[in-house]
């Protein structure tokens, strides 16, 4: 082994003492020798530091002894001038030794092949493979050996290539797996050419091995994770996609059924009444499942963080017996608060929170007996908790319905599981429940369900307490009510609504018949509202998401970049209902963002906020 490295390494180096430290040079013997192994320079200039051991003893200036890294090394030295006191040594051939073990410090092993000859490994060839250098069998059969069955139909091209003559004048690399005695799968790349003779045939190949496992997992990791990018790009896009199709013509069938219904110009029978509301409740019932399961396909494919703030109990549970109160009315059921006061404040996304107390308060009164009740109370999870600070808090809601018996309260959160009450004809998707359990256990929390055949129901949502502040809240954080419609005064506000579908054109049309206050204009396509905005100076804008030449975004960077525009509010108008594109709208500079269907009550509010924020 020693013979073959002198003759085939030729290894030099100058080693410049300087400053009490070492500088190494390769000369250029050792410099092609690390060429014909594939280092690239950084190798290089490693390999050499490595070989720069700090002198123990200078005896002479012909015989020197050198330790590096607990390695004796004993070498010919020849002292050659040099400027600035620096010392000048030459390494004789006994130094391939010490290169092998710098090489073999950074995890690099050394192979030579030769045609007739036995393929020679450096011992970090072995160490690559899990094996140890004293392993009787042949480099080859070992190198066969421990290739991945995959990786041993390229081995075998490689080695014909190089019998043939074809071998790579340049270097050549690949990467492979090998596999260890113990099983483990590790990664290798193998940098090597073909060293020819006077006469242009293959005189052998030398190469070095390097394991490239660690690099090998951070690619897969990061592919892994831009494949799970990609994907969740794709799911965002399609159930966007999704929303807006299908929400889009609910906007007109809901809309133009509530406009028939309150539109007191033209008479409908009572027959005609009926069959109105059982268009308007079976489009109800359909946008409610479309919106359940988007929310649900959502959860499943969105698993970012949701928002983590500080949420007053008693604020939110007035808030959602307001936005129920109508349901309940209609059904005869009493909405009540426990206690005049509701204490805690916990650490929640306030409107993720706020669906799941919807959605239990929607339960508790479709769920209800005639003439029944609805609570909403607290609890916290320290004794005396009405007092003191506790270190979680559960939102209740007890309600005086039929109650569950054990067996349909295993089944409570199953999807699309109804219990039977479909055959009721009690509205409803059965997709709720799970919703809201999956929101309170991502919000960090837990739902709890206590329940009897004939005495009702309580919910509990555990959530972890706030706990820089878990006193109730002052009055000045309780949400104000929003006023009904305000009267008419002033001039007549501009109102330009940008729209490609002629169905939701012609209701918004209808509806602001409603609102003489405003003047109303419209236009089908992104450009023609544009022109038609420089031209008319609307103090409102009502913007659709997608239209046929440019999207709603793009609108807007160009009404915000026209001076003349400056005093324009921009609403989105749109049937993208996801959470995210709301947020994303408001985060370009939208002042609001209405969602479609149409809520007709809702939407002539928000036209009454309007002319009330009028200058």
């Amino acid at each position: 082994m020693d013979e073959f490295w002198r003759l085939v390494l030729h290894p030099a180096l100058r080693i410049w003492r300087r400053d009490g430290g070492l500088l190494a040079e390769a000369n250029g013997a050792a410099k092609q020798w690390a060429a014909q192994q594939g280092l690239d320079e950084a190798a290089q200039a490693r390999a050499w530091q490595a070989l720069a051991p700090e002198v123990l003893a200078v005896t002479d200036a012909r015989s020197h002894r050198w330790r590096m890294q607990g390695v004796a090394l004993d070498f010919e030295a020849q002292v050659l001038p040099a400027d600035e006191g620096a010392l000048l040594l030459w390494l004789a051939p006994a130094a391939p030794a010490g290169v092998l073990h710098a090489l073999a410090v950074g995890g690099v092993g050394v192979w030579r092949r030769a045609p007739g000859q036995r393929t020679l490994w450096s011992d970090a060839m072995y160490h690559l493979r899990g094996l140890q250098p004293e392993d009787a069998r042949s480099p080859d059969e070992l190198a066969l050996q421990c290739l991945h069955p995959e990786d041993r139909e390229q081995w075998q091209r490689i080695a014909r290539d190089y019998v043939e003559g074809t071998g790579f004048r340049e270097a050549h690399e690949w990467e492979f797996r090998v596999l260890w005695p113990d099983g483990s799968l590790h990664w290798l790349v193998s940098r090597g050419r073909t060293v020819f003779d006077a006469q242009g045939r293959p005189a052998y190949m030398t190469g070095i091995n390097m394991d490239v496992t660690e690099r090998r997992r951070a690619q897969a990791l990061a592919l892994e994770n831009e494949r799970l990018a990609q994907l969740k790009r794709t799911q965002s896009e399609f159930l966007a996609r999704v929303s807006h199709e299908l929400r889009t013509p609910m906007n007109a069938v809901l809309g133009f059924a509530q406009l028939m219904h309150y539109d007191r110009s033209e008479f409908l029978s009572e027959r005609q009444r009926e069959r109105l509301a059982h268009i308007e409740g079976a489009g109800r019932h359909l946008l409610a499942l479309i919106d359940d399961v988007l929310d649900l396909a959502s959860l499943e494919a969105d698993r970012q963080q949701l928002r983590d703030e500080p949420v007053v109990l008693d604020a939110l549970a007035r808030e959602a017996l307001g936005w129920v109160a109508d349901q309940a009315r209609a059904a005869g059921i009493s909405l009540r608060l426990a206690r005049p006061r509701l204490g805690g404040r916990v650490r929640a996304d306030r409107r993720r929170l706020g669906q799941v107390l919807l959605n239990l308060l929607t339960n508790a009164i479709k769920y209800n007996r005639p003439q029944g009740w609805v609570e909403v109370d607290v609890r916290g999870s320290e004794p005396g908790w009405a007092e003191a600070a506790s270190a979680q808090w559960a939102l209740c809601v007890r309600d005086s319905g039929r109650g569950l018996s054990p067996e349909a309260r295993q089944r409570l959160f199953e999807p699309f599981n109804r219990l039977g009450a479909e055959l009721e004809g009690i509205a409803g998707t059965g997709i709720g429940l799970s919703i809201a359990r999956q929101l309170a256990e991502r919000m960090g929390g837990r739902i709890e369900v206590e329940s009897e055949p004939g005495r009702g129901s309580e919910f509990r949502v555990w959530l972890p307490a706030d706990q820089e502040d878990t006193q109730p809240a002052p009055l000045d954080e309780l949400p104000t009510l929003i006023r009904e419609a305000a009267p008419a005064s002033g001039c007549r506000r501009k109102l330009l609504y940008i729209e490609d579908t002629p169905a939701n054109l012609l209701l918004v049309r209808q509806l602001m018949a409603l609102r003489p206050q405003f003047e109303f204009s419209s236009a089908d396509c992104g450009r023609a509202g544009l022109a038609q905005a420089l031209q008319q100076r609307p103090d409102v804008i009502l913007l659709d998401m997608q239209l046929p030449d440019l999207h709603g975004s793009q609108v807007l960077r160009a009404l915000r970049s026209t001076p003349e525009l400056a005093h324009c509010k921009v609403i989105a108008l749109s049937a993208n209902a996801q959470e995210r594109d709301i947020q994303a709208a408001l985060a370009l500079g939208f002042d609001d963002y209405w969602t479609k269907p149409l809520e007709m009550g809702r939407f002539l509010r928000g036209l009454d906020a309007l002319l009330a924020s009028a200058p």
